[in-house]
């Protein structure tokens, strides 16, 4: 996935539309920055009455619904900045993706050592249609925090390098990342949590990790 700074403020227009593949589409925006989507991230994100109620605005598609196999088929420009798609599941889009709006995914940086952990994690995100970026330890995720910048760091807190509490202080003491919410994990008790939690995160989360419970705190940190 290419990696691109999240767009904040007034709405950015698309420069270009193309698709790359059966399975991802790129979109180029007219302040240089570029997007990869992928199609089972774009099917989650489907407008249409029959994946969103209409009177309550909740997403009746379930993310875990959508299949990671799954293709565009068909792509249909509508006007300027509106794309209608048909996918391999059968679906179509009853109404247009706008991309002149803020459609862009939130990007999230998770910062972990175990390669398994860090893989579910990614994962878990992605099916709820976010942009993940991986670091294996504190010093990496730093240089990625600062390289790429985020709406949101999940870092664990014991990890070779820099740990995470290493990790919250050095955002926090960097002006053009220092606002941004993070979530730190751990298995060790309250304790590391409560340490981190002084050094200027925003919330935890205990492991193991309950998806649900961490994706509620996610949402609540996008807010």
């Amino acid at each position: 996935m290419t990696d691109t700074a999240p767009r904040r403020g007034p709405a950015v227009e698309p420069r270009e539309i193309m698709q790359e593949s059966d399975a991802a589409l790129r979109i180029t925006w007219a302040d240089g920055r570029a997007c990869l989507y992928t199609a089972p991230q774009l099917r989650r994100l489907c407008p249409c009455a029959q994946c969103v109620n209409e009177f309550t605005g909740q997403r009746v598609l379930k993310p875990e619904q959508v299949s990671e196999g799954l293709e565009i088929t068909n792509v249909e420009i509508v006007g300027r900045y509106a794309l209608n798609f048909r996918w391999s599941d059968g679906h179509e889009t009853d109404r247009s993706y706008c991309f002149q709006v803020s459609t862009a995914m939130k990007k999230i940086l998770v910062v972990e050592d175990d390669e398994v952990a860090r893989e579910l994690l990614r994962m878990t995100l992605e099916r709820q249609g976010y942009e993940v970026v991986t670091a294996e330890d504190g010093l990496r995720g730093y240089e990625t925090a600062v390289a790429h910048r985020f709406d949101l760091i999940i870092t664990d807190i014991q990890m070779p390098s820099a740990d995470g509490v290493h990790l919250v202080r050095r955002v926090r003491d960097t002006p053009e990342i220092a606002a941004t919410p993070i979530l730190v994990t751990t298995g060790y008790g309250t304790g590391n949590a409560t340490l981190s939690l002084t050094q200027g995160a925003d919330a935890y989360e205990p492991k193991p990790l309950d998806p649900a419970s961490l994706i509620e705190t996610v949402r609540r940190l996008l807010s």
